[in-house]
């Protein structure tokens, strides 16, 4: 019954191996949930905005502002909106 030191050094270091695969495991589990709630914040934050933008002109022209500094990939996505306030600038052109 009496275990070597060796083999109880080995016992040790194989629990701890376990213990450090399941530590990963779990820091993956949470910053994946963690990245999912950041991508909803983002998708309703844009929706309450995309929504308030339709009735507040305001609130539309600050966004356009903010747009102007995105980069030409992520002006795309908002090109109609864009297009329409560049054109509701330079009356109607």
């Amino acid at each position: 019954m009496n275990k070597s030191i060796q083999e109880r050094i080995a016992a040790l270091q194989k629990e701890q191996e376990q213990l450090k695969a399941r530590a990963q495991k779990l820091q993956s589990e949470f910053n994946e949930k963690e990245k999912k709630a950041n991508d909803r914040r983002k998708i309703v934050a844009g929706a309450i905005l995309l929504k308030d933008m339709e009735t507040n002109s305001g609130m539309k022209k600050y966004f356009v502002r903010l747009a102007a500094d995105a980069p030409d990939r992520d002006k795309k996505v908002f090109a109609d909106l864009l297009l329409l306030s560049n054109s509701s600038v330079n009356g109607g052109v």
